[in-house]
């Protein structure tokens, strides 16, 4: 089984983006490949990876300034914005309203079950790769990271998912 696990650079107002940070404590795996993409509504970017790496398993990972608990994000809404005081637009005209990932990450220490990964890339990188992954079988799933969690501890759980992802998939 081959897992992809993503996350983002720098963005806005932020100079580091922690995703950046847990990839670099995740555990050495010859399965696990990880990919740091730009902040960009650029779906190609994203559909390039996953050609390219041809995954069983994609887990990406977003910053998020305000939570104090990873969120595992269950919904991808089709909706995208740059900034607060755009309106926002569909990512796809003729696509769903929303799409539900299809890796069921569960609930635990650190961890809870949200269903609002917002409307900026993050969002966007959700509804782009889980429509790709649902069509070709690849199981997908998202975490939103908190900012100021301490990324030994973010890797530490991160790397459990991926042990779970291992487990429930062998």
């Amino acid at each position: 089984m081959k897992i992809l696990v993503h996350g983002f650079g720098p963005y806005q107002k932020w100079r580091d983006n922690i995703t950046v940070k847990v990839l670099g404590h995740l555990k050495d795996r010859k399965n696990l490949a990880t990919k740091i993409f730009d902040v960009a509504f650029d779906s190609e970017m994203f559909l390039r990876e996953i050609r390219e790496n041809a995954p069983d398993v994609v887990i990406g990972m977003g910053q998020h300034p305000r939570a104090r608990k990873i969120r595992i994000e269950r919904t991808a809404v089709n909706r995208r914005r740059n900034s607060r005081d755009d309106v926002a637009e569909k990512i796809d005209p003729d696509g769903p309203d929303k799409l539900h990932v299809c890796l069921k990450i569960p609930a635990g220490p650190g961890l809870r079950i949200t269903y609002n990964a917002g409307d900026y890339v993050c969002n966007f990188s959700m509804y782009v790769l889980g429509r790709y992954c649902v069509e070709r079988n690849i199981r997908y799933g998202f975490l939103h990271v908190p900012m100021k969690m301490d990324p030994k501890v973010a890797a530490g759980i991160v790397d459990g998912i991926i042990d779970f992802v291992e487990g429930a998939c062998v």
